[in-house]
Parts: structure tokens; C-alpha cells; sequence
């Protein structure tokens, strides 16, 4: 009720970050450099919405290969820098996790010296988590419901959300166990990525529950407004 009362903490989060992070050669071995979103232009409203009050349920519906898991980084690198809270990673199981954290999350903020500058001289190496001296992101599998309730978190980012399993019937499904951590904030934020497969996966059943956006483009033969299929 009080999000209009707020501005958001960075008037151009897109021009931050074009202007400010690298991917490292490690990172993205096909386009290692400074961050350009002039071939993926989709992303550039949902990175602004990453710090928008207004904003707490935020649905990423996007096909294979089209920058999810890289937005929702670029998306943890704007948390960081312009609202730190505590942030949780779900992925659908925890090998998923520690391979993202050790070749692409963790990678990604030591080499950037904007993101490096938060990270402690010194700090143990913990394969899910990354500690930072304005917040920590823990990176976790979902398949336990006991790792996942007992953190808790401001963000929370659900990563191929379509494909966590409700394999534990009598506990809630993970994306509700998730949801859960961030009651004691009074401003949060869950982001819900992923390529739908089913549509009576509770990631679809979400997005149907938001307002339905999509990126128009002009059709490159007629100049008609079309969206992505």
C-alpha cells in the first residue's frame, strides 16, 4: 500500500549497468565484455522492475536460451549495489546450484570491481553462498523442503521454476516454502523465471495471476506489432 510513497533506488538501472559490469570470459565465453543489452532489449524493463517497490511478484516467461538465468544475475547485481537484502537462489536441485555459483555467480561478481568491492578480504569459500559486507545470497536446491524454510530472505529468485519438483506432498510446494522466508520484510521482491512446460505448473498458474505482459516487436517484413512465439 505505501510502494507509491517510494522511489525507486536508481533512476536508470539499464544505463548502470551497461556503464558499470563485464562478463568475464568465464562467464560468457561467446560475448565476454562490457554489458550490452542491445541484442536482448527484452531485458531492460524486467531489470528495471528488479527495483521498482511497486513490484513483488515479478514472472519471467521466456523460451529456451533467451537470458533468464543472466537477467536474473544482472537482476542480484542491482540488489546488491542499490537495496542489499538477503537474497535466496532456488535452482531445482542442488548440483544445478553449486554449478551456477562456482562458474557463473561467483565468477561474475569478483570480476567486477563495482560487485568485488562488496566482497570480504579473505571470505571462506562456500560453494552456496556468497557473502557480502551489504547482504548475502544463498544459493539452494529445492528438492528439501527443510533447506529452504529455514533462511530468512527479502529476495528470492526461483530459477526454472517450472521444474522444481513437489516431491514432499505433506510439506507446501517449494515456491510457497520460498515465499515464506520473506514475511519479516517489509519490502520484498520474488522473482519467477522460467520456459513453461505444463499449464497446470504453479509457475504458469502465476503468471496468468499478473498482468500478462509481453515484448512487442515490429515484424521485419510487414512492420506490424507482433510478440515472440
Amino acid at each position: 500500500m505505501l510502494e507509491s510513497l517510494f522511489t525507486p533506488a536508481c533512476a536508470d538501472p539499464v544505463r548502470w549497468i551497461e556503464t558499470t559490469l563485464s562478463f568475464p570470459l568465464s562467464v560468457s565465453p561467446s560475448a565476454p565484455g562490457p554489458v550490452s543489452l542491445a541484442r536482448q532489449p527484452w531485458m531492460r524493463e524486467i531489470l528495471a522492475a528488479f527495483l521498482d517497490p511497486a513490484v513483488e511478484h515479478l514472472h519471467m516467461v521466456m523460451g529456451t536460451q533467451t537470458g533468464k538465468t543472466t537477467t536474473c544475475m544482472l537482476g542480484a547485481a542491482l540488489l546488491a549495489e542499490f537495496d542489499p537484502l538477503p537474497l535466496i537462489w532456488g535452482m531445482p536441485t542442488d548440483d544445478l546450484a553449486k554449478k551456477h555459483a562456482s562458474t557463473r555467480m561467483v565468477p561474475f561478481f569478483e570480476e567486477n570491481p563495482a560487485l568485488a568491492r562488496h566482497l570480504p578480504a579473505g571470505r571462506a569459500a562456500t560453494p552456496l553462498r556468497l557473502d557480502m559486507d551489504v547482504m548475502s545470497i544463498y544459493l539452494t536446491g529445492v528438492m528439501t523442503p527443510a533447506k529452504v524454510a529455514s533462511t530468512p530472505a527479502a529476495y528470492i529468485i526461483c530459477d526454472e521454476e517450472a521444474k522444481f519438483e513437489h516431491a514432499k506432498k505433506s510439506e507446501a510446494h517449494p515456491v510457497l516454502l520460498l515465499e515464506e522466508r520473506t514475511k519479516s520484510f517489509p519490502r520484498r521482491l520474488l522473482v519467477h523465471a522460467s520456459t513453461p512446460n505444463v499449464e497446470e505448473n504453479i509457475f504458469w498458474r502465476g503468471y496468468l495471476m499478473s498482468d500478462r505482459r509481453k515484448y512487442f516487436m515490429p515484424c521485419p517484413h510487414c512492420g506490424a506489432w507482433i510478440t515472440f512465439e
